[in-house]
């Protein structure tokens, strides 16, 4: 999958729901991606971009050059519903914060939008953010039985919650502690995957196999994107 550069196809083309993609680039930091959700909450509004930077903040806010950017293939009624719906979680977050967490597993937000999961193993990343609210309208885009447990992820779920879960953002003991047992035992859902089965979704959540080859191609392009 190649996606969309702002500087030759500008954010305004976005239909009306898609998905953002940067690199996240800082000294002492191993490549990562970070991604949210690019939408029109009408068919005249500006294209905003929700998404999930760090524990207990969500951004609500325009897209900058250093995304790359797809659209989603959801036909245009659901697109309008999802879109119409995104300002809620939002709303919604500045009460009920999201935590931070590596793992992934069944629903995240009440019927209003709220996030309910709190217990110290619970919390969502960039990405797996994204794939709870496409799931709060309905819309599972991968089939997470499907995807592997890779030796590979161990370094970064180590990294996010010693360094940054631990030390940046001062987590306590009881949730570092539940987040370390998850490690190596929970399947990590890359921001380029969750990109790909997010935009090509349609009715059958996707198998790790059907976006793998797609992902890596995207994770080269995103890293190679400078704004």
């Amino acid at each position: 999958m190649l996606a969309n550069a702002p500087t030759k196809e500008p954010f305004d083309k976005l239909p009306r729901v898609g998905l953002a993609v940067r690199a996240l680039r800082a000294p002492g930091i191993p490549y990562q991606a970070h991604i949210g959700i690019l939408y029109r909450e009408a068919a005249e509004s500006p294209v905003m971009l929700l998404h999930f930077p760090a524990h207990q903040k969500l951004n609500h806010e325009p897209p900058t050059l250093e995304y790359l950017w797809v659209s989603c293939s959801l036909d245009q009624i659901n697109q309008q519903v999802l879109a119409a719906r995104l300002p809620q979680i939002f709303k919604r977050a500045v009460e009920n914060k999201i935590p931070y967490g590596i793992s992934f597993d069944g629903s995240y937000f009440d019927g209003e939008g709220r996030y309910t999961r709190y217990r110290p193993q619970d919390g969502l990343t960039c990405a797996t953010f994204v794939m709870a609210v496409f799931g709060w309208l309905g819309f599972e885009v991968l089939d997470q039985s499907s995807w592997p447990i890779r030796p590979a992820d161990e370094g970064w779920q180590t990294y996010m919650i010693k360094e940054v879960m631990e030390k940046r953002w001062k987590q306590g003991r009881a949730k570092i502690k539940a987040q370390l047992a998850l490690v190596g035992t929970a399947a990590r859902f890359r921001p380029e995957e969750v990109v790909v089965a997010s935009a090509t979704y349609t009715v059958r959540p996707l198998q790790f196999k059907e976006v793998e080859k797609s992902a890596e191609e995207l994770e080269g392009q995103v890293a190679n994107h400078s704004a």
